[in-house]
């Protein structure tokens, strides 16, 4: 392996980093000797290949596959259309590498076969995409909207597996062929978790079986695995099930797959008076209880949204419920939504039963095999709002969630650490786990700890390496002291006279990152006009799907993007497109989340301190992670700025302080910081050679 890096890509113009060598030469260690190596590797050390060298050196010699997930799309695209292509050149054989992807991301055969279930207008639409079918049948690639897409999305409740006649020809089977032939699977953390979801509830994985692993962006594991681990049901999810069933039109007939059995009934050569009782109880049974099953289903969700504060809030659901009116009118709506929906359930089955009585129907029938996957999306959802309902298990947070266009009720795990150590670990050979940011007090125990690491801590191998960056010549670090409190009245008012100086001074070029979304709008709202005047666009979360957002900011020139807690991670942006990272806060959780405050009774319950080994180790990796959107490659260089005063003035604050790169660091008031920074950026040290910034105008 040392070999490979130090002769063949050193021969291939790839330059040897030490850091990266170092970590190649413990993952290779680790695939050897089936350890669980936990590897925090700075930003720039160069991880991907640190993993991805031993790992195909590792196949000549073991079968696999290894499996390589990430939590974001970008680092996927990376892998795939950068690393892996390039490194391949270099390898000895061709590798298989495929990408896993969920059912929803394919399109099923047998359903665009059946769409004269829907509107002219539908059929239309879908009929003009039937030609690329012969090509594709990813969803990334139709590029159908959420509702077409609904209709002919892939179901694992629907399928009839090898019974159904497009078997062969079934994109997500394909799919599934090639990853059982493949060497190196590419996927991500929803699927690895969801599979592991899957497998623990006795259903076969989406992936095929496995025994290495490694979780890049692995301090995402805890958070995904809570939410994958978990279940929930939602006012939009009911929606969507009932289009499917039903969807009466105005102008056209009545569409939906209780409108196509009806049909069938009719031509069925059941007895005359069996179809004459079964059409009965289709419409006076079901449809005409869809309207009833749609307000119930709309009252679950306003009375979750009623408790969770409206948009983007989560409520608690504790032993106690349902204690005040609130609790009690999502109660009251939850179980009669459940006895509405079992209902459903019972006369659908009827229906189907008497249906396969008729030779017009068999189970490998489509109608049969849509009404089966209704039935156990219903069953399942009667699961689900029972189980969320009475939430009376100390294994378990439960709680009422809003977001912008849905609502409805959640649990999950208490402790995932007890699930991943029980059911993932001992399944894996070896697992590689990296980030640019695992430890806190350069130590990963708290890591270990939430990820269930020191259940089998005899097998963990642990290594810190530091980022080749030269962060004192990289970057300037301005700490306000003079803003007051974050969550004062005026705390906004105070910071904007800076922050529209940076941006006149760097043609924008600038993150603002926050922690709440009222902040930010309370941002966007005061910065938007006098950027206009300054010809800066103000780009805010939510404005543009969040891809589109960094596409934009990249691209435009001269814009100011203000974004929360997603833009914290995740985010790349080199070069002279980004200058300045703005931190308004630092980035503790909100200590009311539902998550966050079972976690913390938990821990106090036991008699630790929720502050010291829950709240604040998160806010250090989360603040981490925000420094971390700054310098992205060796060349860049610019500012960030703390406006938060705690990180000064609280016994916590040099923490925070100690857990970043050491770099140019000064304290003040937050104007007189701003010019102090932009003189080290364009007059200490200019960029780009010749004293010039590098910049179209209003340089220092």
């Amino acid at each position: 392996m040392r070999d490979f890096f130090t002769r063949v890509l050193a021969a291939g113009g790839y330059e040897v980093r030490s850091a990266q060598l170092e970590m190649a030469t413990a993952v290779a260690r680790a695939l050897v000797d089936q350890e669980v190596l936990v590897v925090e590797a700075g930003t720039g050390t160069g991880k991907s290949l640190g993993y991805l060298v031993p790992a195909f050196l590792f196949l000549e010699e073991t079968e696999g596959p290894v499996v390589v997930s990430t939590r974001t799309i970008n680092l996927q695209q990376q892998l795939l259309e950068h690393d892996l292509p390039r490194l391949a050149g270099f390898l000895e054989r061709d590798y298989q590498v495929v990408l896993a992807k969920g059912w929803s991301n394919y399109a099923c055969l047998r359903r665009f076969d059946q769409l004269d279930e829907l509107e002219p207008a539908e059929q239309a639409a879908l009929e003009q995409i039937r030609p690329r079918l012969s090509r594709t049948g990813e969803r990334q690639q139709l590029r159908l909207s959420d509702e077409l897409w609904s209709h002919v999305v892939a179901d694992p409740l629907a399928c009839s597996r090898q019974a159904c006649p497009h078997f062969q020809d079934c994109y997500f089977f394909k799919a599934r062929r090639a990853l059982e032939q493949a060497d190196v699977i590419v996927t991500n953390h929803a699927l690895l978790l969801a599979d592991l979801n899957l497998r623990l509830g006795g259903a076969q994985g989406v992936l095929p079986e496995y025994h290495y692993l490694v979780l890049d962006e692995a301090h995402h594991l805890e958070e995904v695995a809570t939410e994958h681990l978990g279940q929930g049901a939602s006012r939009h999810g009911l929606e969507l099930l009932l289009q499917r069933l039903y969807r009466p039109r105005a102008r056209s007939a009545e569409t939906g797959l209780l409108a196509s059995i009806r049909a069938r009934v009719v031509r069925s050569g059941l007895d005359a008076e069996l179809a004459r009782e079964l059409l009965k109880q289709i419409d006076y049974q079901l449809l005409a209880r869809v309207i009833d099953l749609r307000e119930l289903s709309e009252r679950l969700g306003n009375a979750a949204a009623a408790l969770a504060g409206g948009s983007e809030g989560r409520y608690r659901l504790k032993r106690s419920f349902p204690g005040s009116l609130a609790e009690s009118e999502l109660h009251q709506a939850g179980l009669a939504l459940v006895q509405e929906l079992r209902h459903w359930c019972t006369m659908l089955h009827h229906v189907q039963n008497t249906m396969l009585t008729s030779e017009a129907w068999t189970l490998q029938d489509p109608g049969s095999s849509e009404l089966a996957g209704a039935l156990s999306r219903l069953d399942s959802t009667v699961r689900t709002l029972e189980f969320c309902l009475f939430p009376d298990s100390d294994h378990w947070i439960y709680w009422a969630q809003a977001g912008k266009r849905d609502a409805g009720v959640a649990a999950a795990p208490l402790d995932v650490s007890r699930i991943l150590s029980q059911e993932l670990y001992p399944r894996m050979r070896t697992v590689v786990m990296t980030s640019a940011t695992l430890a806190v007090g350069g130590q990963t125990g708290f890591f270990e700890r939430r990820v269930g690491l020191d259940a089998v801590s005899d097998r963990v191998a642990r290594m810190l390496l530091d980022s080749p960056f030269e962060y004192p010549q990289q970057v300037f670090l301005g700490l306000a002291s003079d803003l007051g409190e974050v969550s004062s009245e005026g705390f906004v008012s105070r910071a904007l006279p800076g922050l529209l100086r940076l941006a006149q001074a760097l043609a924008g070029r600038t993150f603002l990152l926050v922690t709440s979304w009222l902040q930010l709008q309370q941002f966007a709202r005061q910065l938007r006009p006098r950027l206009a005047e300054m010809g800066i666009e103000l780009l805010a979360q939510g404005d543009l799907p969040s891809a589109q957002l960094v596409q934009r900011f990249r691209s435009h020139g001269r814009a100011l993007l203000v974004g929360t807690d997603s833009f914290w991670e995740g985010v790349d942006v080199p070069g002279d497109a980004l200058r300045c990272v703005v931190l308004a806060r630092l980035p503790f959780r909100a200590p009311t989340d539902p998550v966050v405050e079972a976690r913390s009774c938990a821990l106090e319950t036991e008699g630790f301190s929720a502050f010291e080994f829950l709240q604040l180790p998160l806010a250090i990796l989360k603040l981490r992670q925000g420094f971390g959107r700054l310098i992205r490659t060796t060349s860049d260089r610019g500012l960030v700025y703390l406006l938060d005063p705690r990180v000064q003035t609280r016994q916590y604050g040099p923490r925070f302080l100690q857990s970043l790169p050491r770099c140019t660091r000064i304290a003040g008031a937050f104007e007189d910081l701003v010019e102090e920074g932009l003189e080290w950026l364009f007059i200490s040290k200019p960029w780009g050679g010749g004293g010039s910034s590098g910049f179209e105008t209003n340089s220092p």
